[in-house]
């Protein structure tokens, strides 16, 4: 039994990012050997819908990299 007021979390919290930016200014990347954790978790949040960049796994990211993906991007989703 828990006391009184104590505060429970759930492990998986459920957030919805969507309506937070403009979505044409938001890009999704990253460098993870199997990507589809985290594609299924944008979509979970709502931001399926976002350009996704995949890198290689363990992904050194150089200022080129960065380059790229915020050309034309104000935000990064990683």
């Amino acid at each position: 039994l828990l006391p009184p007021r104590t505060p429970t979390y759930q492990s998986t919290p459920s957030y919805s990012l969507s309506n937070s930016f403009d979505p044409a200014d938001a890009i999704a990347f990253c460098g993870l050997g199997n990507p589809a954790g985290f594609r299924n978790a944008l979509q979970q949040l709502g931001l399926g819908h976002l350009e996704l960049v995949l890198f290689p796994d363990h992904h050194s990211y150089s200022a080129q990299d960065i380059g790229m993906l915020f050309h034309r991007h104000r935000f990064g989703v990683t």
